[in-house]
């Protein structure tokens, strides 16, 4: 597992970036699996 800021250093994107990213994404995969139920 990453660390938000390994993350973003590899990416070489913001640290705020990697999160929003993320949690956006999480966001997506989450209302995608509840309309396959």
């Amino acid at each position: 597992d990453l660390t938000f800021e390994e993350i973003a250093d590899t990416l070489e994107l913001n640290v705020n970036t990697v999160k929003t990213r993320l949690y956006a994404g999480l966001k997506k995969l989450r209302i995608e699996l509840e309309s396959e139920r």
